[in-house]
């Protein structure tokens, strides 16, 4: 298979129901110059937390599709809230 595949689950997860997951109520309201200054710190000093351009990403509404990868044969095995559950310790599996 040389080429490139988005590799996704079949369905999507409302924010609404991430933020249900982790045991919030909302995610707090912070300038993204804070953001990603907290973000930058955390990935270049602690190693930790997602690489800063991320902060930008996820401010994007953006949609992939893993059709072109299911052409080949290839079924997903994991929701996208069981494969949070398994990120994320101690949230329900």
């Amino acid at each position: 298979m040389p080429a490139a595949f988005n590799v996704v689950p079949d369905d999507w997860l409302p924010w609404s129901r991430v933020l249900q997951i982790i045991g919030r109520e909302s995610a707090p309201a912070i300038p993204i110059w804070l953001a990603r200054t907290i973000t930058s710190v955390r990935w270049h000093f602690l190693r930790t937390g997602a690489y800063p351009s991320w902060i930008g990403a996820a401010l994007a509404d953006f949609t992939v599709s893993n059709a072109k990868l299911r052409a080949t044969g290839w079924v997903s095995q994991y929701s996208c809230e069981a494969a949070l559950c398994s990120a994320l310790p101690g949230t329900p599996a």
